[in-house]
């Protein structure tokens, strides 16, 4: 399928098809002479003070518009920013209007993006995403950044009666500072009435959410003979919400889930008009009212006896490196405590679990760069690294143009099962480099020296990851002799 271009310094008047001839707005990618099913458009970074309303004919295959932040395709490294701030950051945007307005167009897939909402205040503002008018179905949010400030919605999602919407939310951060008003929910969705239960297929997964008012509604405006269901809101952070999730009119066939969530400093959580509406398990919530109408599930927890070992910049103070805000610490109680949902990697794509438990960490986040200094078991020297169960180390290596052998020695202990330790390069994208593996074939309690051999073809950074997928909490992998050649 075609690939399209968008940077600061294109021209709506180009073919669009080519980095050198780029076009210069996302309403031009989006618009009649746009991009078309199946193709994928290139952002290069700047920011884009537009609204737009979607008028490309609507896509019947995965279409992709893509945040090119490494600078691979485009050339132009850095965040891109999408607002609907159309004249500056300071002056209200001369029109009411959603930052980005749908219009009834399907399979649209939004990557790395950062999108900000207009910015009017009060209970009719426009929302940062606009799915009301027109039924839109596959629309995928993911590795986007979703900032909506006084508005009465950040997402508002409407859908014909029985449609299956297939709406994906996957990995984003999500702020959505409001009015504390009755429809301020920072995700909203009205379908249709109809005669029969039907699953909506609606997911939020591995986000980091800030919404003091209130979270995910589900709410039909008219109760038909059934209702729809089917919303599954798995491994999030919920900061603030009153509720957090709510459901009203709905349907039980299938009945809309909340797991593996962790809720915290938030009034009410889970908020059911009936009893059957939502089902939970495996979440950690603060709440003052945990639950409403939903039956509390067996592995959840509400009472305030674990310690909340969580990362809010404590470790800056010691002159570490910060790590992600509401991330578990060592040893917190919330690392290995969930066990549901499937996902592989945490809202910052690294591997699920991680941190040492060989079960999923409660919420969007593990532990990440978990190693720990070993002077005992070396393979030269005094000083090594080795990582307990599941867990992984990165480093950022500068690179030159040209041949480059990236290697360490390897070894694992006789309790260690599973995919063998790892060498892996990963980010390499914007120094011309595609992610590579090796893996440890040798004995437990052997060493093995790991090689990758990269050609980057411009200077820059790489991100080496020493990885251990142990599968046993036991399991030990050990590396020391990293070698830069």
């Amino acid at each position: 399928m075609p690939t399209y271009f968008v940077r600061k310094t294109g021209s709506d008047a180009a073919a669009g098809t080519s980095a050198a001839t780029a076009w210069l707005t996302l309403a031009k990618a989006l618009g009649a002479a746009g991009i078309a099913s199946g193709d994928t458009v290139w952002i290069g970074a700047g920011t884009y003070r537009e609204t737009v309303t979607v008028a490309m004919a609507s896509a019947t295959v995965a279409t992709r518009v893509v945040a090119d932040v490494d600078g691979s395709q485009t050339g132009d490294a850095g965040p891109v920013i999408w607002t609907g701030h159309t004249t500056n950051d300071t002056t209200a945007p001369p029109t009411a209007i959603a930052t980005l307005t749908l219009a009834g167009r399907d399979f649209l897939t939004f990557e790395r993006v950062v999108m900000i909402s207009t910015g009017r205040s009060g209970v009719n503002a426009p929302s940062l995403i606009d799915a009301i008018t027109e039924t839109s179905i596959n629309i995928t949010f993911q590795d986007c950044a979703l900032i909506s400030h006084q508005g009465s919605v950040l997402a508002q999602v409407n859908g014909a009666a029985g449609v299956v919407l297939n709406w994906t939310f996957n990995r984003c951060l999500i702020h959505h500072q409001a009015a504390s008003v009755s429809d301020s929910a920072w995700l909203s969705i009205v379908p249709g009435a109809h005669t029969a239960d039907w699953d909506l297929n609606f997911y939020v997964n591995n986000c980091r959410v800030f919404a003091p008012a209130s979270g995910v509604r589900l709410e039909p405006s008219v109760k038909g003979g059934g209702g729809p269901g089917g919303v599954r809101l798995t491994n999030n952070t919920f900061f603030g919400g009153d509720p957090v999730f709510s459901v009203i009119n709905a349907g039980t066939t299938p009945a809309c889930s909340f797991n593996n969530n962790l809720v915290a400093g938030a009034v009410s959580c889970l908020n059911a008009e009936i009893l059957g509406y939502i089902t939970e398990n495996y979440n950690r919530i603060t709440a003052a009212t945990a639950r409403t109408n939903v039956t509390a599930g067996a592995n959840t927890v509400t009472a305030a006896t674990h310690a909340p070992l969580l990362e809010i910049g404590q470790t800056g103070f010691a002159g570490g490196a910060l790590r992600p805000y509401l991330e578990p610490l060592g040893g917190s109680p919330l690392l290995g405590f969930g066990n549901v949902g499937g996902a592989t990697v945490d809202l910052y794509n690294r591997p699920r679990p991680a941190g040492g438990p060989i079960l999923n960490a409660v919420g969007a986040l593990e532990r990440g760069n978990s190693a720990a200094k070993e002077t005992t078991v070396t393979q030269a020297g005094t000083a090594a690294i080795k990582i307990t169960g599941p867990g992984y180390q990165d480093f950022q290596v500068p690179v030159n143009t040209g041949t480059v052998t990236l290697s360490v020695y390897a070894r694992k202990n006789a309790s260690y099962t599973g995919t063998a330790p790892q060498l892996q390069v990963r980010h390499g994208a914007g120094v011309g480099v595609a992610d590579a593996a090796v893996t440890h074939t040798a004995a437990a309690d052997t060493w093995e020296q790991l090689s990758l051999a990269i050609t980057p073809t411009v200077a820059g950074i790489v991100t080496v990851r020493l990885l251990s997928n142990s599968t046993a909490a036991a399991g030990i992998a050990y590396f020391d002799t990293f070698g830069v050649a």
